[in-house]
């Protein structure tokens, strides 16, 4: 199983508490959550929006320069059954 890193960039907890963070692979998907799993959550609702936009227009992002190396990730996510198949992709 390809495992996602998470929270390798995480980022200093917020004056609020929350804690925001980024997958490593696609630094693109960043969000903030009151919580680990609040943020796990979000990040797989985008992660899982972003494997849907890839695929369904696939040829512009595996062509591009910096989205190419996705198609891996893409690949596990969208094989998931559901939101929950793709959290436990997360490794936080």
């Amino acid at each position: 199983m390809y495992i996602l890193s998470f929270l390798a960039r995480r980022l200093p907890p917020q004056d609020d508490g929350s804690v925001s963070g980024s997958l490593v692979e696609i630094p693109d998907l960043i969000d903030n959550g009151n919580s680990i799993d609040q943020l796990k959550n979000r990040l797989a609702i985008q992660l899982k929006e972003y494997a849907e936009d890839y695929y369904h227009d696939f040829k512009r992002y595996y062509h591009a320069n910096n989205r190419s190396q996705h198609l891996p990730i893409i690949l596990q996510t969208l094989i998931q059954d559901d939101l929950h198949g793709v959290i436990q992709l997360i490794d936080a």
